[in-house]
């Protein structure tokens, strides 16, 4: 978080899919947006801390997931809804017990949240 004074802040945030449950973190998100507290928000969806199973729901998610992944997130937006974060989907391995997975993920999330930055 990034702010002095009476300048608006900008926010990395790290969280559950931006949209596919509301939270009260995007509704703390979303009102510092609309009211101009924040300037900016980079929105980095990130993966669960569960074990993947064989599942339909597991696949159904993990489908939803590589789109997500896919399509970059999307960027910042003006809609019916107001002003929106920009929403940042690294692609990551689904796991994270292994020391090469951790490496791996926290590799990809920080080339995505250092591009989506600018740094």
């Amino acid at each position: 978080m990034i702010g002095t004074g009476d300048e608006p802040l900008k926010l990395v945030v790290f969280s559950d899919d931006w949209g596919r449950h509301p939270s009260s973190c995007q509704h703390l998100v979303r009102h510092l947006l609309e009211r101009g507290a924040a300037s900016e928000v980079v929105w980095v969806n990130t993966i669960g801390t569960r074990r993947v199973r064989l599942s339909w729901g597991d696949v159904k998610r993990g489908v939803g997931k590589v789109r997500s992944m896919w399509e970059g997130g999307g960027g910042r937006v003006e809609g019916a809804e107001g002003v929106l974060p920009r929403v940042v989907s690294p692609w990551m391995w689904p796991g994270f017990r292994s020391g090469w997975q951790r490496r791996l993920n926290a590799r990809r999330m920080v080339g995505a949240v250092r591009e989506a930055v600018g740094v």
